[in-house]
């Protein structure tokens, strides 16, 4: 695979839809204070949870709360579109990956 193949790709990456849509969502997550506030809440909780969990607690009331915050954001819209662009963006990367990893493969093998 040579440097002209490589370039094409990421130029094709970079200006295909999916991904212009996934990077507007990224950026209007970022900007989005509640949805922050949100994860940044079930992160800690998280943390807390792993935690405790070692420490021998019982954590049913911490896992309770992060099923809530969790249900709670993802029933957000900006959420939810973020989350349906990122699985296609990481599905095409992936069969990206795959191709790659396939020609790699026969070139070795050759």
């Amino acid at each position: 695979m040579n440097q002209q193949v490589i370039d094409n790709l990421i130029k094709t990456i970079e200006t295909d839809p999916d991904y212009i849509r996934y990077l507007d969502l990224q950026n209007q997550l970022r900007e989005h204070q509640d949805i922050n506030i949100l994860i940044k809440k079930i992160k800690a909780l998280q943390k807390q949870a792993t935690k405790e969990e070692h420490q021998g607690k019982c954590i049913k009331e911490v896992e309770q709360t992060i099923k809530e915050k969790t249900n709670q954001l993802n029933n957000i819209p900006l959420y939810i579109e973020y989350s349906n662009a990122l699985e296609q963006v990481n599905e095409t990367f992936n069969l990206i990956n795959e191709k790659i990893n396939n020609y790699i493969e026969e070139q070795v093998n050759f």
